[in-house]
């Protein structure tokens, strides 16, 4: 008889047990918390080129972050002296950050990209320039991906190179004037428009357009500044008094 109450009080004891159930160990409840995969969070940061990596849908629009004239912040790429000057440093970039570094970060300009502008650039400056290096040096990078830096309301507009040489304004802009892409003019004092043209067409890059005006014996020249002053000193060997 003791036998059959000792067996009954350990049957209801391991009753008791298993309706309480166990608590689950780590390992299964982490399972059953991510049965439909883990968490993803709410928001997570992206940078430019990143993802997919595919061109922009369309033109979009990019405040400058800092005012001009105000000394920005070192960031990604680049780095500031104590004197104002730059250090870049991009390698295999997506060419829409170093615009986004120089324009809207260091410069505090407001600029408008082109979706058919794509590519990468590299960059490392060997010294510290001043910054008012930054444009120039960001129109080789642009060039060298077959794009232009036109200047536009205050700010800029990148677009391939060949819509930016037939989509400027009239309006003639002194070489000297002005350091990004745009139409230059040469005057000529003693050469012949007509005649330089036809000598210099060769020499010019692609994507880039020299026309003249005969009337007022100018060469017009849709380029970079600094395509314009390298042309500025081939024209002086010219135009010259024989």
């Amino acid at each position: 008889m003791a036998i059959l109450f000792l067996l009954a009080g350990l049957s209801a004891c391991e009753t008791r047990g298993t309706a309480g159930g166990s608590p689950p160990t780590p390992e299964r409840a982490a399972s059953k918390e991510g049965s439909d995969g883990p968490p993803v969070p709410l928001s997570q940061p992206v940078g430019i080129g990143a993802g997919s990596g595919s061109a922009l849908a369309g033109p979009e629009l990019y405040p400058g972050k800092n005012k001009p004239g105000q000394a920005p912040a070192a960031g990604p790429g680049f780095s500031i002296d104590d004197t104002g000057e730059v250090t870049l440093n991009f390698v295999n970039a997506d060419i829409r950050e170093a615009i986004d570094t120089i324009l809207g970060d260091m410069l505090g300009v407001t600029y408008v990209v082109d979706p058919r502008v794509t590519g990468t650039v590299t960059i490392r400056t060997t010294k510290p320039i001043p910054q008012a290096a930054l444009i120039p040096t960001l129109e080789n990078l642009l060039a060298s991906n077959g794009a232009a830096l036109v200047p536009s309301d205050g700010g800029f507009k990148i677009q391939p190179m060949d819509v930016a040489a037939t989509s400027l304004p009239p309006t003639q802009v002194d070489a000297a004037a002005i350091g990004a892409f745009g139409i230059h003019v040469l005057p000529l004092r003693f050469a012949s428009a007509v005649n330089l043209q036809e000598t210099l067409q060769p020499l010019i890059p692609p994507g880039r357009v020299l026309r003249i005006d005969p009337a007022r014996n100018l060469l017009l020249f849709s380029g970079t500044g600094i395509e314009a002053a390298e042309l500025q000193d081939l024209v002086s060997i010219f135009d010259v008094d024989w």
